[in-house]
């Protein structure tokens, strides 16, 4: 799950982030805050499964952005609104929640993950274990709030930023799978060329069908600007399957598109300016992407145009016991 905290000043569908005027999203009516939004958690009801007894596996909290246009962003900086001036720091953020009061700070270690200082064009992604937060808080509405970001106009590539939370869990009566979760953070400039990511960790089933899902995070990938593009590489190892889902293209994977299975955001934006959440089934005909009994596979990403960032890349297979 996961959304937006930073949107057009003049919201349009088709609006770039680059080149214009962007304001704060901030939905939880506390004025101690200068952004915030929401997402709520749901669990499967596969084969019957009760979502109230699905146990919670692990948990991880994901923000970037970017927050300056200058020569230089560092890690801490205020901002002013009206009569109030806050410190914004890239290696924190609020979250709160279904059952939660109020909102308790979340810090990034030391290294999670990158926050460029000069350089990468400033976008910055973060990290941070929550795994006993969303046991204690369970399904529901989450809210996170502060993220370092500023308004205003961030130029030719522009402000974005948002964010993002993976979940694992079991239930008992759902089928056997096994999650491999890799983050990380990949800068992919316009015009360069491609990159590999490779996936171990899964033991696919030795039989029968393998039904394969994918989760992905990024951010500044411009809805109206293409040539962006994720590739699995088939089970024969011998050529590539281009991804999409049904919020976006082939020619045009990172598209500021947030497409999570159903679960209910505020705002729920068609264009979230930047900001790219994803998960989604990959079609694996006659186990012609992952077969029987694979163990590990590789994605391929690059850009012919459009700048962006990859920071947390998940997928689920239907695994061997």
């Amino acid at each position: 799950i996961g959304n937006t905290n930073l949107t057009l000043n003049n919201y349009s569908v088709d609006g770039l982030n680059s080149n214009n005027t962007m304001k704060y999203v901030d939905i939880d009516g506390d004025n101690s805050t200068f952004n915030s939004s929401s997402a709520n958690l749901t669990f499967s009801t596969e084969n019957g499964a009760i979502p109230e007894c699905s146990k919670v596996i692990y948990a991880g909290l994901y923000w970037t952005g970017r927050s300056s246009n200058a020569t230089e962003s560092p890690d801490t900086f205020n901002v002013t609104k009206g009569s109030v001036t806050k410190t914004f720091n890239k290696r924190k953020v609020k979250i709160k929640g279904p059952t939660a009061g109020s909102y308790t700070e979340v810090t990034a270690g030391t290294n999670d993950i990158y926050y460029p200082y000069s350089s990468d064009g400033l976008m910055y992604s973060a990290y941070a274990e929550i795994t006993d937060y969303v046991k204690l808080n369970g399904v529901g509405q989450y809210t996170v709030a502060d993220v370092a970001l500023v308004e205003g106009n961030g130029g030719a590539t522009g402000f974005y930023g948002g964010w993002g939370i993976v979940v694992v869990y079991e239930n008992s009566k759902m089928k056997w799978r096994d999650i491999t979760i890799f983050d990380g953070h990949a800068y992919v400039a316009g015009s360069t060329a491609s990159h590999e990511i490779p996936i171990s960790g899964f033991n696919a089933v030795q039989t029968g069908a393998v039904n394969v899902k994918l989760g992905l995070m990024a951010g500044e990938g411009d809805r109206g600007i293409s040539g962006d593009y994720i590739n699995i590489r088939n089970a024969a190892n011998n050529s590539w399957s281009a991804l999409s889902h049904t919020g976006n293209t082939t020619g045009n994977f990172f598209n500021s598109s947030i497409q999570t299975g159903g679960n209910t955001r505020n705002p729920n934006l068609v264009n979230n300016t930047g900001l790219d959440i994803s998960m989604f089934n990959i079609d694996n005909p006659n186990n012609s992407i992952i077969g029987n009994s694979q163990t590990s596979t590789k994605l391929k990403y690059g850009s012919t145009q459009d700048t962006y960032v990859i920071f947390m890349a998940a997928m689920a297979v239907d695994a061997y016991i």
